[in-house]
């Protein structure tokens, strides 16, 4: 950590979520949802885009602790990398099962 807050204050707190917050916009800019190729530029489109991406966001990265937390992991990400966003992983998830006719896991709620 490049900070001059002492290891074991508030910084450890804050960088938590900053990792969180970098995954989202490296996600939504190049990763998985392309947000710059949208070319949206009135304020009331925009805001739907960002209203359903966040949905599907949220969504996806639940299925995705709920898979890792199962230990379902190997079935979407290669063992030796393990370099995949959640929401790649949960995105993944949902191909697969769509690919295997199996329902996919569809409840938006936040798995400990």
């Amino acid at each position: 950590m490049a900070t001059n807050l002492l290891a074991g204050s508030r910084a450890v707190r804050l960088y938590r979520r900053r990792m969180w917050i970098e995954e989202l916009f490296g996600d939504w800019q190049e990763g998985t949802f392309h947000f710059r190729r949208t070319r949206l530029y009135k304020p009331e489109k925009l805001s739907r885009l960002i209203l359903g991406l966040s949905l599907v966001y949220v969504w996806l990265v639940s299925v995705a602790s709920y898979v890792v937390k199962r230990g379902w992991r190997p079935l979407v990400d290669r063992t030796d990398r393990r370099d995949r966003s959640y929401l790649a992983l949960g995105l993944r998830w949902i191909k697969r099962c769509l690919r295997n006719r199996e329902p996919p896991q569809m409840r938006l709620q936040p798995y400990f």
